[in-house]
């Protein structure tokens, strides 16, 4: 038998010197690995299909399919709910974390404040550069132009299906965000299987109204529920690539974490700031109004009570 093998061997190492190379790489790399960590990566990566996949099915349950006159009034509260989400999770979440329990030296303190910054003026950015060559402009004083109300109905093309910038700013935000989910998953699997469930159920609780509130954003921006259901669902692949750098790299989480949580908070302040809140100022009623003021506390209560217990 062993003549056998060795001149099996010997015929693959002729035939393909590169795929022998690996697959004695991967035995000797399968027989070094103690045996919880073989189960690593199924056990991160299925975890992180959990927390992209239990919010979107919660979305078929909102009763709002396009942004038209018949949904506006929910469609604000949601996103009123969804300016309080963004704000809480900028100023409660994304940018406290980087700081170090015993505060940190003034440099480094800098460094995360000029990163904050540095999303808000990389989002300007990017949404004048996206009307600049499209020939696009804000339109005031409560006009409504295709699918969308209030301003800045600048669309990608010239279809009434069109999404406008802010929703595609707020993917981009959405993208990076899940990316540093995808590296607490992976690190928190590396410690121990236990502290990767807790993980993943504390970013389970706060994803839900992160994603609700994500969707009301796309619904405004022009999207079809079937069409924002279908784009949220395509930023988990930043929670998916997050996942696999943080288990083939051990130590990435902490250094992009420094710089990617402060950026993205300033993301989220700007499409809050910009793109959501303005939309609430239009043409509403003191009842309807007041369930606004309400979603936003809502909002940030969420985020007050996930950050207390995470």
């Amino acid at each position: 038998r062993n003549s056998t093998e060795s001149t099996l061997a010997k015929k693959i190492v002729v035939a393909s010197p590169t795929t022998w190379m690996v697959v004695t790489r991967l035995k000797f790399i399968s027989e070094s690995i103690p045996l919880f960590n073989r189960y690593l990566f199924p056990q991160a990566i299925g975890a992180t299909l959990l927390i992209s996949a239990a919010p979107f099915l919660i979305l078929f349950l909102i009763p709002v399919e396009s942004n038209t006159s018949k949904h506006q009034s929910l469609l604000k509260v949601l996103l009123s709910f969804a300016s309080g989400g963004l704000l809480g999770d900028a100023f409660l979440h994304l940018i406290p974390h980087p700081f170090p329990i015993s505060g940190g030296d003034h440099s480094h303190l800098m460094s995360v404040g000029l990163w904050v910054l540095a999303g808000i003026v990389v989002f300007l950015v990017v949404e004048k550069f996206v009307r600049h060559i499209k020939g696009g402009h804000s339109h005031g004083h409560g006009h409504s132009h295709g699918k969308c109300f209030g301003q800045k109905t600048v669309y990608i093309n010239g279809s009434k299906d069109n999404i406008k910038v802010s929703g595609y700013l707020n993917l981009a935000a959405d993208f990076t965000h899940n990316f540093t989910d995808g590296l607490a998953i992976g690190a928190s699997f590396l410690v121990s299987p236990s502290v990767g469930l807790v993980t993943t159920v504390t970013i389970l609780l706060h994803e839900v109204p992160h994603e609700i509130g994500d969707f009301a954003i796309l619904v405004q921006s022009g999207c079809s529920k079937k069409k924002a259901m279908s784009l949220q669902l395509l930023t988990a692949v930043g929670a998916m690539a997050g996942t696999c750098c943080s288990l083939l790299a051990e130590g990435i989480g902490e250094a992009a974490t420094a710089w990617i949580l402060p950026f993205t908070a300033g993301g989220f302040i700007y499409i809050a700031t910009v793109s959501v809140i303005p939309e609430l100022l239009h043409d509403s009623k003191p009842v309807q109004s007041l369930l606004e003021i309400l979603a936003i506390l809502f909002g940030v209560v969420m985020m007050i009570l996930i950050a207390e217990y995470e």
